[in-house]
């Protein structure tokens, strides 16, 4: 099983981010998730709030992206890390597109734009926590 967890930190409810990237993927609903074929294998995506993140207000480090306020989660069976670095790339590339400061916590950071999205020197990074929906 692969696993990649991007974190993210948007305005924009986890219900409308997934939604995007759902678009981006694929052209069915996704509600609480969606699954993607890979190849003829499922990809699931869900995305959370994420419990371990800054609460409003509070400072956020810059290199700290664990405290952003939601992440994708990424999981595939039977399939190898290099099957989904360009669906995760796609997915980093647009958060970006859209001024969304995103990181991917996965075992192929290395493979990807920018390893992962930190540094990411296009990218503002946010100040403070956000509230989560």
């Amino acid at each position: 099983m692969t696993r990649c967890l991007i974190y993210y930190y948007s305005a924009k409810t986890k219900d409308e981010i997934l939604e995007e990237c759902r678009h981006l993927l694929t052209s069915r609903d996704a509600n609480e998730g969606f699954t993607w074929l890979l190849d003829g294998q499922e990809c699931y995506f869900s995305a959370r709030r994420n419990k371990e993140a800054s609460g409003p207000g509070t400072p956020i480090k810059e290199g700290e992206y664990r405290g952003f306020p939601y992440f994708i989660d990424i999981t595939c069976s039977a399939r190898e890390d290099e099957d989904l670095v360009a669906p995760v790339a796609i997915i980093l590339r647009h958060l970006w597109e859209m001024e969304i400061p995103a990181v991917a916590e996965c075992s192929f950071e290395e493979e990807l734009p920018y390893l992962g999205g930190w540094p990411n020197p296009e990218i503002q990074w946010p100040r403070t926590g956000l509230a989560n929906d």
